[in-house]
């Protein structure tokens, strides 16, 4: 059988044939044949034509894939030869497949030829674990488009390179990539697989091990020389000119996520380095490159969180992250300033009112207050670090207040900038709370101060009375603000969709709407704190604007409805505070009057149905309606 089909080999239905034999589990004796015989299928008749030899390439790779599935029979793998021929005929076939030079009724066979070579190559670097030529041969070849980056190669690194228990054999791996990656005859596509695939996963695996150890700090992979050769390789030297070779920004990138693991979960071990790579961080953040700045910026900002930076540059660095106005990369600016944010306690004096970690923000909001994207990332970090800017909310309240229409103009903008106004709302309203709070405290610390006959009583809360702690309690929102805060509020709840589950096919009457959504809860609950008498009681709430654009509406347009329906619970939510808003506005009446013509179900709930809207109980329209 052999002879038979070993003269047949450059014919595809045959090669196929006897691949098929070689996989099946008593084909072992035939099997040992052709393992004796490789030679004869790898140089045979090298002066056939073009599709001819192709043919005969195809079916040796389809053979030789059926012998690397058994055991046993890995002698042929001891011939480094018969790998560098398959390299040579591999790269040429994935040429004539790039190209589209090859016919036919070839094109699918050469498919599953190449996958199926790279399991040989894979099975080969298997047999030989410390061949460390024949690896990074392969992946330069595989980087560089020799042939394609398909699955089989990126097990074989995982299995058996990235979730290799041997220390040791990680660590010839990672220093003979960084060899490869300062060699001169690297190009950056090798370098970016290098690092992407394989340095820095083994990096990342080396940290979940710690973690499962129990020894964070203890790196068994980062010692002295790994340390050095990154050092000397990349912190060192950079990048030189940014220009001078395509695909850089991929290398550069890749570098950077290198440097920022190190940073993070080694910070300790590399003291000797730090100020390396704050150069090193420090001159990405020059590029053009978007995505490379801001991923450079989070580099500096893990060097400002773990070693002792100056502060010219810690300044420079919040400067130009919180004047971040591009899309592109914005996940990278705000864990930049989330890392920043971490020294704010150690860098900041509390009893300045004039820190630079106040007035920075406000000085970009005062002069960017046109630009919204501008005002979204310095308002976004605003809420995440709200008891920090508490104590300078005065620089920042007017300014929130007055750029709530300017992100989201009403009743039409995103839902992002929905989200974003009701966070600043409610961040206006934590800081409310904590000065009503923080004056209920000092009223009841010099209450025990006179009670004591001069001599201060200690409470759990407050220690000392000082002047600049009273002058934190003391700053109140103007009238006009907190009545412009109040109506675009009322706005915003009014503008609100309820969700409304789909019509089921055979349904002839809507089904009743769903719970009302997480921003209507919130926004009512902040309307109905808003409102109690010992924060902003005295506040004006006129609906009238409102009223009239619903009364001139069209009730049969489902947007009528549901703003008729949040309209009522609102006036619901406010006449629970202030119960006779229901007799003080004559518009109001039509509103009510119009409701009760209503056929729709739910906006007569809302009129004579008492309703769970807050948390709390509240009377329905009608029974307040009667009580007044």
């Amino acid at each position: 059988m052999w002879s038979f089909l070993s003269s047949k080999i450059k014919e595809l239905k045959y090669g196929r044939f006897l691949a098929q034999i070689l996989e099946h589990p008593e084909g072992g004796p035939l099997r040992k044949i052709v393992v004796e015989n490789i030679g004869i299928l790898i140089y045979g008749d090298t002066e056939a034509v073009k599709d001819t030899w192709y043919t005969a390439v195809i079916n040796t790779v389809h053979i030789m894939h059926s012998l690397c599935k058994f055991k046993g029979i890995e002698g042929w793998m001891d011939a480094k030869d018969i790998i560098i021929w398959f390299k040579i005929v591999g790269k040429n076939l994935e040429a004539y497949q790039r190209a589209n030079t090859l016919s036919l009724e070839l094109r699918l066979a050469a498919e599953q030829a190449s996958e199926q070579l790279m399991v040989v190559f894979t099975k080969f670097l298997e047999h030989h674990p410390t061949d460390l030529d024949t690896l990074f041969s392969l992946v330069e070849s595989v980087a560089n488009d020799g042939f394609r980056q398909i699955h089989p190669l990126f097990t074989y690194i995982y299995h058996h390179i990235i979730c290799n228990e041997s220390i040791e054999y990680q660590k010839t791996i990672v220093l003979h990539s960084l060899e490869v990656y300062a060699g001169k005859g690297a190009s950056q596509k090798t370098k970016t697989f290098l690092l992407h695939n394989i340095v820095n996963p083994i990096v990342a695996m080396d940290v979940m091990r710690m973690s499962k150890e129990g020894s964070p700090k203890n790196s068994r992979l980062m010692d002295k020389t790994i340390i050095k050769s990154i050092h000397t390789k990349i912190w060192k030297v950079g990048f030189g000119d940014p220009n001078d070779d395509l695909g850089i920004d991929h290398t550069r990138l890749e570098a950077l996520q290198l440097t920022a693991t190190l940073v993070k979960y080694h910070y300790s071990v590399l003291q000797d380095v730090r100020m390396d790579i704050i150069k090193f961080g420090w001159a990405q953040t020059r590029l053009e490159d978007v995505i490379n700045k801001y991923a450079a910026y989070v580099v500096t900002g893990y060097c400002i969180a773990h070693y002792e930076t100056p502060a010219n540059i810690v300044q420079r660095v919040y400067h130009s992250l919180l004047k971040t106005h591009q899309d592109a990369g914005q996940a990278l600016v705000t864990q930049a300033l989330e890392l920043i944010a971490t020294t704010f306690p150690n860098k900041c004096n509390a009893d300045d009112p004039n820190s630079v970690w106040a007035v920075t923000p406000h000085r970009i909001l005062t002069e960017e207050r046109q630009h919204v994207q501008q005002m979204t990332t310095v308002f976004s970090f605003l809420v995440k670090h709200a008891d920090f800017f508490y104590k300078y909310r005065d620089k920042f309240i007017i300014l929130i207040v007055k750029s709530l229409r300017a992100i989201a103009p009403l009743p039409n903008c995103s839902g992002q900038s929905k989200k974003l106004v009701l966070r600043l709302m409610t961040l206006v309203w934590q800081w409310e709370q904590q000065r009503v709070k923080g004056k209920q405290m000092l009223t009841l610390e010099e209450q025990n101060f006179e009670n004591s006959g001069g001599q201060l009583i200690i409470s759990s809360s407050l220690s000392v009375i000082n002047s600049s702690l009273a002058d934190m309690f003391e700053y109140e929102i103007p009238d006009w603000a907190r009545a412009e805060m109040v109506t675009y509020l009322l706005e915003f709840i009014v503008s609100l969709r309820r969700p409304s589950p789909p019509l089921p096919a055979n349904a002839e009457v809507a089904t009743a709407s769903l719970p009302p959504s997480a921003e209507m809860i919130n926004s009512m609950s902040m309307l109905h704190s808003l409102l109690h008498p010992q924060y902003w009681g005295g506040v004006d709430t006129d609906l009238s604007k409102i009223i009239e654009i619903l009364l001139a509406g069209d009730p049969t347009d489902n947007k009528w409805v549901d703003s008729m329906m949040n309209i009522l619970q609102v006036v619901r939510v406010i006449a629970d505070v202030k119960p006779h808003i229901l007799k003080s506005m004559p518009l109001l009446e039509k509103l009510l009057e119009m409701s009760k013509k209503s056929d729709n179900s739910e906006i007569c709930s809302c009129l004579y149905d008492e309703a769970d809207i807050i948390g709390l109980k509240m009377k329905s329209l009608r029974s307040r309606g009667i009580e007044c």
